[in-house]
Parts: C-alpha cells; structure tokens; sequence
C-alpha cells in the first residue's frame, strides 16, 4: 500500500569524488527507508550522479533541472495528492545552492520541508530534526 504523499529528496551533491560516493550512498539507503515506507520518492541526485563524467560539472544545468523538476511534481500533483520536500542534512547541506532553491520554491508552494539527520539515516532512522514531536520512522 503506497501513501499518496510523494517525496522530494534534497542533498547538496558537490565534493571530492570520495564524498560525492558516500554521499549518494546514503541517498540511496534514505530513498529505499522512504519506499519502504510506502511513499513514493524522487530525487535528481541520482540523475546528476549518472552523468557526472558527461556533464562536465554544469551546475546551472542542474539547478534548472532540479527547479523545474520539484516545481512540476507540486504543480502537477502527478504521482500523489502531496508533496514534501525532505533535505538530507549531510555536510554544508546550509550552504548548497542546490538544496537552497530547492528550499525557496517549497517554501513559495507551501510545501512541507522536513529535514533528515544524515547520522540515524546510516542506521536506519528517518528522524527529523526540526519536529518537536520526535517524528521518525523506520530501525524499529
């Protein structure tokens, strides 16, 4: 059984190849915990992270290409009747121009943005860090 909420997974991508692997790892690992959980998920890291060699490090192409993916999922509502923006908070998460337009357009939709502890993502956990009521699911 599938929640009708779809969700948008951000993280900056940028670093040393050796980041960049761990990083899209973990992505990896939050995008399976988020399914099995019954939401759907969609993020372009694994798009950007396929043609990494090809693209030659267009950072303008991927801004755009993130922009107009998120605001088509809200505007469309095609996959679901919600969608929600979760940031996986790993290193300079704060300071990725990336996850910041991400960040703006949720914010101008009103969209719910909840941001992921990257440490209990590794076991398991999908905890976010800004609700007061302890939201997690998942390493149960």
């Amino acid at each position: 059984m599938h929640n009708e909420t779809h969700i948008y997974l951000a993280a900056p991508y940028r670093g040393t190849p050796e980041q960049i692997e761990e990083r899209m790892k973990l992505v990896a690992k939050v995008s399976g915990l988020i399914r099995l959980e019954g939401f759907y998920v969609t993020t372009p890291l694994f798009h950007h992270w396929a043609f990494q060699e090809e693209d030659n490090w267009d950072g303008q192409y991927w801004l755009n290409y993130s922009e107009n993916l998120l605001t088509t999922m809200i505007l469309s509502r095609a996959f679901g009747t919600k969608v929600e923006l979760w940031i996986l908070c790993t290193d300079k998460w704060d300071e990725s121009e990336g996850v910041s337009l991400e960040k703006s357009i949720a914010t101008k939709y009103g969209v719910t943005v909840r941001y992921i502890h990257p440490q209990r993502a590794e076991l398991g956990e999908i905890f976010d860090m800004n609700d007061d009521s302890g939201w997690v699911f998942g390493g149960k």
